[in-house]
């Protein structure tokens, strides 16, 4: 082969792979761990769309997409609920940040402790931890490891996700969850006394209560109510 049919050849190969490229996705992920001030890759996380899983082969590092459309991330470590609306070909790539205030325990000591760890260490005071796009994920006051008053944690977009009221020792008077449409309307509504569920709330997109449960003191369904929708 002379050297203009290598160069052809060369060019052609390199066309080729372009062509490729542009038409799949490639998505890399990488975890900022600030209690070491440091960045990694992530090897291993899964993405799921219409019940099919994409995972890194090989240890690349790094998914194939074929279609565009929205994919459901998991990944050890972050939150479980994190969806990425991929729009167009190409290379994409985003850094998280690892969790830093998580619930912790100790069998070791007595009592038991339960609380709550700030990069292994039982957090102390005031304490905020931030999503990689800067919005709160999480926040509370502590006393050696043990909240007081109110944790509240919030989902990527600001929204409240969870409310958890404490009292003065540190232990759970109740609970609050919350689930929202993508319009940003309340969807899903649960209360807890303590950790046992009593009653739980069901909103369609215009905000308006479909459904209502009712829970006994053991967490047992003992009432459900449907609401119509009043029509015009």
């Amino acid at each position: 082969m002379n050297d203009k049919k290598k160069y052809i050849f060369c060019i052609l190969t390199l066309f080729l792979s372009v062509i490729s490229i542009a038409q799949e996705i490639r998505f890399e992920l990488y975890a900022r761990d600030k209690c070491r001030d440091i960045i990694e890759k992530i090897d291993f996380f899964v993405l799921q769309k219409d019940g099919k899983e994409y995972y890194p082969k090989n240890n690349e590092g790094f998914v194939i997409l074929k279609e565009k459309g929205i994919y459901k991330l998991s990944a050890l470590y972050f939150e479980k609920e994190m969806r990425y609306n991929f729009d167009h070909f190409g290379v994409v790539i985003d850094t998280l940040n690892e969790i830093t205030i998580r619930k912790c325990y100790n069998l070791n000591t007595f009592p038991v402790f339960y609380g709550y760890c700030c990069c292994d260490k039982r957090c102390d005071g005031k304490k905020v931890d931030y999503y990689a796009n800067g919005m709160v994920r999480i926040e509370g006051y502590f006393i050696k490891g043990r909240p007081i008053g109110e944790v509240r944690k919030y989902y990527r977009d600001g929204r409240l996700k969870e409310l958890e009221k404490y009292n003065n020792k540190g232990k759970l008077k109740w609970k609050r969850e919350f689930v929202y449409y993508q319009n940003g309307t309340l969807k899903e509504l649960r209360k807890y006394d303590k950790m046992i569920l009593r009653k739980e709330y069901f909103y369609d997109e215009n905000g308006k209560l479909k459904q209502k449960n009712t829970y006994d003191k053991n967490g047992k369904l003992v009432r459900k109510k449907t609401y119509k929708s009043k029509s015009c």
